[in-house]
């Protein structure tokens, strides 16, 4: 099963709690997924100077920039997901808490540049 990172964001339960605690229902998607197939995780990529990049800064969105902790309150989903910096932010975030996590092992695959995330 192929995931779009960027979709399961709007639709795994956001929380008014801590950020770790939307993290671990990350999680806990992705490990249920896994108890019947075999899950490729696909993440976006934030180039700066990208054609894309370009579009976001004129579509809009939030404007709010927050420095995103899995300790603290989790800000509004629509001021998360709809800013790039803070959406970068969170993909880190789970991308940390897969590897981290005992429930799987997970493999990255890259463009063989060995890297995860740029800002």
């Amino acid at each position: 099963m192929i995931y779009y990172v960027s979709a399961l964001l709007w639709v795994i339960p956001w929380t008014t709690d801590k950020l770790s605690v939307y993290v671990n229902n990350f999680k806990m998607f992705v490990c249920q997924a896994l108890q019947t197939a075999n899950v490729t995780l696909v993440f976006d990529r934030y180039f700066p100077s990208s054609i894309k990049a370009f579009t976001r800064m004129h579509i809009g969105g939030s404007t709010r920039v927050h420095k995103l902790t899995q300790e603290m309150l989790a800000p509004a989903k629509q001021v998360v997901l709809t800013n790039t910096k803070n959406k970068v932010q969170l993909n880190a975030m789970l991308a940390e808490g897969l590897l981290d996590s005992d429930y799987y092992k997970l493999k990255r695959r890259t463009s063989g540049d060995n890297q995860w995330f740029e800002d």
